[in-house]
C-alpha cells in the first residue's frame, strides 16, 4: 500500500496478494504519482489498483501482468481509478481472470506498444475505458481469446462519459479476435472514435455504437 506521493517502483515481482474481501493487490496506490518499471504482477486479486486522485499521474512501463483477478469480474490485471493520466507502454497484460486486462477511469489514457492477450482465460474486455477520457491506443498487439466473456475487444464510455474529453484514437494496432464473432470497439452515443491504419485478424465488425 503506497500512501506517499511521487513513488517509483522498479525490479519487483508481486505475486499472490490475496485478502478476505477479494480486493488484494500487488500495489494499492493511494498517493499521487506512481512510476512502475521492470516489474511483474502474477496471480494477485488485482495487479495494480489505484484510488481516485485528480492530481495523480500513473506510468507503467517494461512490466508484465499475468493471471491477476479474483474471478469475480470486479478485479483486474490493471485497475486505474479516476486519476489525471495513465500511461502503459512496452508492457504485457495477459490471462486476466474474468476481469479486464486493462481498466482505466483516467481523464487521459495513453496505451502504446503493448501486448494485451487473453490467452485461454475467461477475460472480459481487453481494454475498458468506462468513463471515456482523451485516450490513445497506438501500436499494440491485442488478442481477444475464445473464452472472453464480452464480444467487444475495447469498451469506451459504457459506464457514462463522465470525463470531459470523449475522444478515442485507435491507430496502428493489430487486433486478433479468436471468438466466432464480435467487434473491436463498443462506444455510446456522444463518443468520438477515430480508427486509423489498424489490422483485424479474425471475424467481427470495427465499431458498434
Amino acid at each position: 500500500v503506497i500512501a506517499g506521493n511521487r513513488t517509483t517502483v522498479e525490479n519487483i515481482i508481486f505475486e499472490g496478494s490475496v485478502v478476505p474481501d477479494g480486493n488484494g493487490a500487488g500495489i494499492r496506490q493511494e498517493g499521487a504519482g506512481l512510476v512502475v518499471r521492470r516489474s511483474a504482477f502474477v496471480g494477485n486479486q488485482n495487479g495494480i489498483l489505484t484510488g481516485a486522485n485528480a492530481a495523480s499521474d500513473i506510468l507503467v512501463e517494461f512490466s508484465s501482468f499475468d493471471g491477476n483477478g479474483a474471478g469475480d469480474g470486479y478485479t483486474h490485471n490493471i485497475y486505474i481509478g479516476n486519476v489525471r493520466s495513465f500511461t502503459l507502454r512496452f508492457s504485457v497484460s495477459r490471462n486476466a481472470k474474468v476481469g479486464h486486462e486493462v481498466k482505466s477511469r483516467a481523464a487521459r489514457n495513453d496505451l502504446r506498444y503493448n501486448v494485451i492477450d487473453d490467452g485461454a482465460a475467461a477475460t472480459s474486455y481487453s481494454i475498458d475505458l468506462p468513463n471515456g477520457g482523451q485516450s490513445r491506443v497506438v501500436g499494440n498487439l491485442i488478442t481477444q481469446g475464445p473464452a472472453s466473456d464480452n464480444t467487444a475487444v475495447i469498451s469506451y464510455g459504457l459506464e457514462g462519459l463522465s470525463n470531459p474529453d470523449r475522444r478515442l484514437w485507435l491507430a496502428h494496432n493489430t487486433i486478433v479476435n479468436r471468438r466466432d464473432s464480435g467487434r473491436v470497439v463498443q462506444a455510446p452515443s456522444g463518443a468520438s472514435v477515430t480508427l486509423l491504419n489498424n489490422a483485424l485478424a479474425g471475424p467481427g465488425e470495427w465499431i458498434s455504437g
